[in-house]
């Protein structure tokens, strides 16, 4: 795991170090100062699901004229030349990438998507579509709510036992509620899928608690703005490591 410097005013994006590697890699996870005009940002409607999609050049044209979302939570290209973008507001946004066959994915896991496989599913997809080993794949996890602002309810506590046993990330909350750690969980997820965990990069700055850097649907109410987070094989962006 990672922090920037988190002092004064926000950067306009942050760039994941674990792609540091790899220049031809465009990624970031943009803060409340981001305009996603550029790089040109594709977005999901998301769901909370476990629904991924495959995305080309073809399949671009038919999302772009029918002016229709994709609904689902993820997805995975081989292209150059787009860029795969997540919203988010405390929820989690995953960038993938495999440089072996230059692969990328964003993946948006709330509790219920992380819970619904929507990890474990974008690995499938791209080992499925391009070939890709999890062993191979680095990922940023970027800003979340963190586990002392995020209280859950005793039904989903125990989603999280019994999808992670007794390693989920979950400490005491008031009377019978828990502390989730959405960012421990989905390290969790993606090392048992067979992800090193050296190559898991996780942004530890918290949504709800640094509003004045990010936009959080638990502090702010569900009209708050939404955080890009992106990835696509290009030119780098500019921005704070992380």
């Amino acid at each position: 795991m990672s922090s920037p410097a988190s002092e004064g005013a926000a950067p306009a994006v942050i760039v994941p170090r674990c792609f540091a590697a790899f220049p031809e890699v465009t990624a970031g996870f943009g803060t409340r100062a981001f305009s996603d005009t550029a790089p040109r940002v594709l977005i999901l409607k998301q769901i909370h699901s476990s629904i991924v999609h495959t995305v080309t050049h073809d399949t671009l044209l038919d999302y772009v004229e029918s002016q229709k979302l994709l609904a689902g939570d993820a997805w995975v290209t081989q292209e150059t030349g787009i860029t795969l973008g997540i919203r988010t507001a405390d929820c989690a946004p995953l960038l993938f990438y495999d440089p072996v066959h230059r692969v990328i994915a964003a993946a948006h896991a709330g509790w219920r998507g992380l819970v619904g496989g929507i990890i474990e599913t974008t690995l499938s997809t791209m080992a499925r579509a391009y070939g890709s080993c999890a062993a191979d794949v680095r990922v940023a996890i970027g800003p979340a709510i963190c586990q002392a602002c995020f209280e859950i309810g005793p039904e989903v506590a125990a989603v999280f036992r019994a999808k992670l046993g007794e390693q989920a990330p979950l400490r005491p909350g008031t009377g019978d509620r828990r502390h989730l750690d959405l960012a421990a969980a989905c390290g969790q997820v993606l090392t048992r899928a067979g992800v090193p965990a050296t190559q898991i990069d996780a942004l530890i700055l918290c949504t709800a608690c640094r509003t004045d850097w990010f936009y959080s649907y638990r502090k702010e109410g569900p009209k708050t703005g939404r955080l890009v987070a992106f990835i696509g094989v290009g030119a780098r962006v500019e921005g704070e490591g992380c």
